[in-house]
């Protein structure tokens, strides 16, 4: 049976609102939890089966699970592969699902389990196999005026009907919590809050002095005092955990209101503790961290954050059209490039912010990987990223993709930089000697078509065992809203060798489509969200 409970810390809502608090105490609408004791899961994983923690894998952000040994090009077809099941959830999935592998629930059973978070503000935990409800979160209170934000109030349609859990959360095994950030509205004064949730994984209690109200304020020299204003900021880019702490960056909804980026840092043992606070444009405004729904990467030592169009100014520490190095915990900026031609790409609205930096750790090359609106593809050092210079940018290399718009996240696998720009076909740039070939290697025969402003390329990961029997799956979300996403499969050797997809197969469609939605391939299973369901695909 389904469990479900809702989440809400009134002591936060009194900061909001006095009234709202009167209200909340009288009706009492918090939901008793009903099992008499909570289990805490298990963080074993079963033999021969993965865990999925963070977004596209792991923190250097290459979106490849390279431990698939079920899926293979041999058996993935329309004959022997396709949808096993959905599951229908109250809300648009905009995040990645994530997956723990053999969890043991109060209940004493045992568990392979997908989360799925919904726009409506809700949290799921679902049997991968079967698609059965476990329990459910919600973190809303509609009765007692606590709704998700309306699209309208935020002036944009960037993330339409509603907001309410939109980054891709993370999961702290050795703890089994996660952690992801709800985003509410307080009609009764309207007002707007965000929350920071430490959940457990079996039972879908918060822990750790969760919720938390999210607030920053900085004070400039001048005495100006900046906040963290709840409604501008658009929390889509995906959680990183590192070393203790949970990282969350925000950029706005459309460039509406005066915004700026915030990178924020909590204790994962507590996360009423926050560590550090990061604006990006603190004496000026913009420059969002919006990076197609990826997240902040880091190669242990140092987070990398991509930050989009805004004020510009070195010696107010103002970043916009930047790759910034940040120290954990602290978020101090380390090192930076920004690109020479920052100027133009506002103006053309062709900025940066448009990919997560993808960080690649072989041997002596030490890369991050980021492009721009203009579609061009930049390779920095990771240990010197160039910094600006007036007239050409100091970075190791720049592909440029015909001009088409990059709005997705890439991937790397076996030596090849998977790349999906809006109304072009998915292609491969293979790298030799720390650079990579200037013009693809392998491209599919489909486009991926252009979904107007928010950008719909594809969005690709990679499946294998080692090296061996690489699939790249993507997803095609031409039609946002109106039509199903198609799922693909290619052979990683070989874009042109297209192996599977959705359309083939009547009763093989997944939801409709959501912008920069990924697949997620784990454990023989990909696993498509979309517009209220997750569809999960399989060996038939």
């Amino acid at each position: 049976m389904e469990l479900i409970r809702t989440h809400l810390k009134w002591t936060d809502i009194i900061a909001i609102s006095f009234s709202v608090f009167a209200l909340l105490l009288t009706t009492g609408c918090r939901e008793a939890v009903t099992a008499t004791t909570i289990l805490t899961a298990t963080t074993t994983t079963a033999p021969g089966k993965i865990d999925v923690l963070t977004y596209h894998y792991d923190n250097l952000r290459d979106g490849a699970d390279t431990d698939e040994t079920i899926l293979t090009p041999q058996n993935v077809n329309a004959t022997t592969f396709g949808k096993i099941f959905s599951t229908l959830v109250d809300g648009d999935v905009y995040a990645q699902p994530l997956y723990k592998a053999n969890l043991l629930m109060p209940d004493g059973t045992i568990h392979d389990v997908m989360y799925v978070a919904t726009a409506h503000d809700s949290f799921y935990a679902i049997d991968a196999n079967n698609g059965e409800v476990l329990w459910h979160d919600s973190f809303i209170s509609p009765s007692n005026g606590v709704i998700p934000v309306p699209s309208a109030d935020t002036n944009s349609t960037d993330i339409a009907p509603e907001v309410g859990i939109i980054g891709t959360p993370v999961i702290d095994a050795s703890t089994a919590t996660i952690y992801l950030v709800s985003k509410v509205k307080i009609t009764n004064n309207n007002t707007y809050a965000q929350y920071l949730h430490a959940i457990d994984l079996a039972s879908g209690k918060e822990k750790f002095n969760g919720p938390e109200l999210i607030a920053a304020s900085i004070t400039n020299p001048d005495g100006t005092v900046i906040s963290f204003d709840p409604l501008l900021g658009n929390q889509r880019s995906a959680l990183l955990l590192l070393d203790g702490a949970v990282y969350i960056a925000w950029a706005s909804h459309g460039d509406n209101g005066d915004y700026h980026g915030w990178v924020m840092s909590y204790s994962v043992h507590d996360v009423s503790q926050q560590l550090g606070v990061l604006i990006t444009t603190p004496n000026g405004s913009y420059g969002g961290i919006w990076m197609a729904g990826g997240g902040l990467s880091s190669n242990s030592n140092y987070i990398f954050a991509a930050i989009a169009n805004g004020s510009f100014n070195l010696s107010t520490q103002d970043y916009s059209d930047s790759v910034l190095k940040l120290s954990p915990s602290t978020l101090k900026i380390i090192d930076s490039f920004s690109a020479y031609n920052y100027t133009v790409l506002n103006n053309n609205d062709d900025d940066f912010g448009s990919a997560e930096p993808l960080l690649i750790q072989s041997g002596s090359t030490s890369l991050v990987i980021t492009a721009d609106k203009k579609g061009v593809i930049y390779v920095l050092n990771q240990n010197k990223l160039g910094g600006f210079s007036k007239n050409k940018n100091d970075d190791i290399q720049e592909i440029t993709t015909d001009n088409n718009p990059i709005m997705n996240n890439m991937a790397y696998f076996n030596g090849k930089l998977y790349v999906g720009a809006n109304n072009m076909p998915l292609e491969s740039f293979e790298l030799l000697d720390g650079k990579f070939s200037q013009n693809p290697v392998s491209a599919t025969q489909n486009i991926f078509g252009n979904g107007g402003e928010d950008g719909q390329g594809a969005n690709p990961v990679i499946s294998s065992d080692g090296t061996d029997d690489g699939i790249v799956w993507a997803l095609d979300n031409t039609n946002i809203g109106s039509a199903p996403s198609i799922l693909h499969a290619y052979d990683a050797n070989d874009l042109s060798h297209e192996l599977y997809n959705s359309a083939q197969v009547p009763g093989d469609a997944a939801g409709n489509a959501v912008v920069f939605s990924s697949p997620l391939v784990v454990n023989g299973r990909v696993i498509v969200p979309g517009e209220n369901a997750v569809a999960v695909y399989g060996i038939r």
